[in-house]
C-alpha cells in the first residue's frame, strides 16, 4: 500500500484552516492535495462549512419576512398544484436507450438504367482486379530476380 503524504492529524488541521475562513484552493496547492481529498476529509472529520455556518447564524433574522410571505403565498400555491396534470414518464412501449430499428433496404430491378449501372460497375472493378493481378505477377518476378541473383 502507498505511503499517505498527509496524515489524519494534518487533515484536521486543514479543514479547521478552512472552517476559520482559510481557501480550499490555496491550501491544496500549498500541501500537495486535490480539492476532491479536502471535500472527502470534510466530511470524514466533519467541520461545517464557513458560507454555511455564517449563513445559519444570519438566518433567524432574515428568515421571519420570508415565512410570513411564503404562508399568505401558500394556499394559492396549493390549488396551482391541483389544477395541473400529472405528467406522465415515457412513452409505453418503447425502451430507454433504444433506438428503433432501422429499415433494411432491398435492391429493386425496377429500371434497366440501374442495371447498366450496377453491370458497368462489375466491369470497372474486374479490370482493377486484371490490372491488380498483372502488378503483382511484376512484383513475384522482380523479387525473384533480386534474390537469386
Amino acid at each position: 500500500m502507498a505511503k499517505k503524504r498527509i496524515s489524519e492529524e494534518q487533515a484536521r488541521k486543514i479543514v479547521a484552516e478552512v472552517a476559520k475562513g482559510a481557501k480550499p484552493a490555496d491550501l491544496a496547492k500549498k500541501y500537495g492535495f486535490s480539492l476532491g481529498t479536502y471535500y472527502n476529509w470534510r466530511a470524514k472529520f466533519g467541520a461545517a462549512k464557513p458560507k454555511k455556518a455564517a449563513a445559519k447564524k444570519a438566518a433567524p433574522k432574515k428568515a421571519a419576512p420570508k415565512k410570513a410571505a411564503a404562508e399568505k403565498a401558500a394556499p394559492k400555491k396549493a390549488v396551482v398544484k391541483k389544477a395541473a396534470p400529472k405528467k406522465r414518464g415515457r412513452k409505453p412501449g418503447r425502451k430507454r436507450g433504444r433506438k428503433p430499428a432501422a429499415k433494411k433496404t432491398v435492391a429493386t430491378r425496377s429500371s434497366a438504367s440501374s442495371a447498366t449501372a450496377i453491370k458497368n460497375q462489375i466491369l470497372g472493378l474486374q479490370s482493377q482486379i486484371a490490372s491488380m493481378e498483372a502488378k503483382i505477377k511484376e512484383l513475384k518476378m522482380a523479387y525473384a530476380d533480386a534474390v537469386f541473383k
